[in-house]
């Protein structure tokens, strides 16, 4: 982070409340004994009063129930907290705001804002909820299922074992799986409503206006949507 410091974490999967019975940095250092001398290197340079514990949590996404209620509404982590692996809790809360933006900024009267509201949820629903996914799913595999792929050293295996080996194997298939994530991640940003067939009627994110039929009024709103992205 400049000035000859540096910022380092680990993450570790442990039961809720967790404590260590020894200091963090004690356990840190022996939850990853037999690492490179360069991770050991920063630990030891590391003080006992500099390492924190903090707990991450994200939530299911919410695709069966709205995010407003009237004039209400939710945003950023209050409604998709996500793990941090992907970097995209802010960005999605920064999305958020500019959708949201977007939708206030059309209205003339203060009655139009539940329309409005329900307009931002359904411009937002699809993406979020899949960032949501993304960013667990990266959570699960590299805590859970990733770990220093199985080699041959010397003529010796080293890290034989079942998450090495499949780590190993998923080696020449994880660059393409990561340029389709990014692609998405960085190309969504303009979230044109996204919503199923039959999807609730209480639920529509767009008003339907006297004798207009829902895939009238989801193609209306798909077409303003791209209109503000412009």
């Amino acid at each position: 982070i400049g000035g000859g410091q540096m910022q380092w974490y680990a993450f570790v999967a442990l039961p809720e409340g967790y404590v260590p019975e020894t200091d963090l940095l004690a356990y840190v250092k022996g939850r990853y004994q037999g690492w490179s001398e360069e991770i050991h290197f920063v630990l030891d340079a590391t003080t006992i009063e500099e390492v924190e514990q903090r707990d991450l949590y994200d939530r299911k996404p919410m695709v069966t129930r709205s995010w407003t209620d009237g004039p209400v509404t939710l945003l950023g982590d209050a409604i998709h907290a996500m793990m941090p692996n992907l970097g995209q809790g802010g960005c999605q809360a920064i999305e958020d705001a500019a959708v949201l933006g977007q939708e206030l900024s059309r209205i003339k009267r203060r009655s139009q804002a539940p329309n409005a509201l329900r307009r931002y949820w359904g411009r937002r629903l699809v993406r979020s909820a899949t960032v949501q996914g993304l960013s667990r799913f990266a959570s699960d595999i590299i805590i859970r299922g990733f770990d220093t792929p199985c080699k041959i050293v010397d003529g010796k295996l080293e890290n034989f074992n079942y998450a090495g080996i499949v780590t190993r194997m998923l080696q020449p298939i994880l660059p393409i799986f990561f340029a389709i994530q990014f692609n998405y991640l960085y190309a969504g940003w303009r979230n044109t409503p996204i919503l199923p067939d039959g999807f609730p009627d209480d639920l529509l994110p767009y008003p339907l206006e006297k004798g207009e039929g829902e895939a009238e009024a989801q193609k209306k709103a798909q077409k303003e949507a791209e209109l503000l992205a412009k």
